[in-house]
């Protein structure tokens, strides 16, 4: 968790254990959902449109999730881009939405899990009291400028 995240509501760690508790996934988090106007529109990295936001929960003690991303995900990276063209949540998007690797993608992306437990507004201003309402499963928010 990165300092820019926020509980917005009261029983998160038990919110948390709710979102953990099958272990079912490798990966849950949010897409951006903060302002549009904010967000790089005309970006032509569509990772960045996809991609869960790197505050998000890993489920590092899954040898499957581990074994991709250190043996299949970095290579990839590293042989396309030299390293990450931007950052390592959206080498994961990029990995998932190349055609040539799509056989893999069908195997794989039931893993990966968008979530309303933590959102991401990047560099919006929101409001606490209007999150919270209008989102019941919401407790976290990323980035952004709280108005209270």
């Amino acid at each position: 968790m990165e300092p820019d995240v926020r509980p917005i509501k009261t029983n998160w760690l038990h919110a948390i254990l709710n979102e953990i508790s099958n272990g079912n996934f490798w990966v849950k988090g949010s897409v951006f959902r903060g302002d549009l106007e904010k967000f790089q529109k005309n970006d032509p990295y569509i990772p960045n449109y996809v991609h869960i936001n790197g505050n998000a929960i890993y489920n590092i003690g899954n040898i499957e999730f581990v074994s991709f991303y250190f043996n299949v995900l970095r290579p990839y990276v590293v042989k396309k881009n030299g390293d990450s063209t931007n950052a390592y949540d959206t080498d994961i998007f990029e990995f998932l939405i190349d055609k040539n690797n799509y056989d893999v993608t069908r195997h794989i992306l039931h893993q990966f899990h968008f979530t309303d437990l933590i959102q991401n507004y990047w560099q919006t201003e929101f409001k606490v009291n209007e999150i919270a309402l209008k989102y019941k499963f919401t407790y976290f928010v990323h980035g952004g400028k709280p108005i209270y």
